[in-house]
């Protein structure tokens, strides 16, 4: 986690809520695993200045809140990441990391936003991974949407596979779009292809 000014307790405390949210039954995708691989990649690839204290922050609490069956995930998350870090950090900063989570609603921001592209990349970044590793991911979506109906979950799952390729580019930073763009649009094709779409 981003390194913080508090107390050794407060940190194990917050790290052990995390740990637990993240690791709650039914978390296939939206576990710990999608954090660190977010963190790593954030850290492996060049980017423009940003605030990692923030991004870092965004991370780890973007999805601290998930019910497949929810609307509201990404609102609870930033409300959730507000009350645990207001006791704790400059008003600034909570704002930002509110700000950032608020954002992976619709993956979108402005291409000034060097916090916000680079929290969103990370995000999407399994999506350009190697074949293997996006249809583990695909099947472990899946499972958290197990209650959905396999017609509807191909329909739905086409919907939004479709508009990440309609857009002109899937990833905002030069960076990512020049590493992940390409095959991150043959795993959305090959999977919509699958999906009978």
């Amino acid at each position: 986690m981003a390194s913080l000014a508090v107390d050794e307790t407060t940190a194990v405390t917050l790290y052990a809520d995390l740990a637990a949210h993240y690791e709650a039954d039914g978390r296939y995708y939206h576990n710990l695993s999608h954090i660190q691989h977010m963190l790593q990649t954030i850290r492996s690839m060049p980017a423009d200045e940003y605030d990692e204290t923030a991004v870092q922050l965004a991370v780890w609490f973007h999805d601290v809140i998930y019910d497949p069956q929810a609307s509201d995930n990404e609102v609870q998350s930033a409300a959730y990441a507000r009350q645990v870090l207001a006791p704790l950090l400059a008003p600034g900063l909570v704002a930002e990391v509110e700000r950032l989570i608020l954002l992976t609603i619709t993956h979108d921001t402005a291409a000034t936003d060097a916090n916000g592209r680079i929290l969103l990349d990370a995000d999407l970044a399994t999506l350009g991974s190697d074949p293997a590793t996006y249809d583990q991911y695909g099947a472990a979506i899946r499972r958290e949407y197990a209650y959905v109906p396999d017609d509807v979950y191909r329909q739905e799952r086409a919907k939004l596979l479709t508009r990440f390729l309609q857009k002109e580019y899937i990833f905002i930073c030069t960076a990512f779009r020049e590493q992940l763009e390409s095959r991150a649009r043959q795993n959305l094709q090959r999977e919509l292809a699958a999906l009978g779409r």
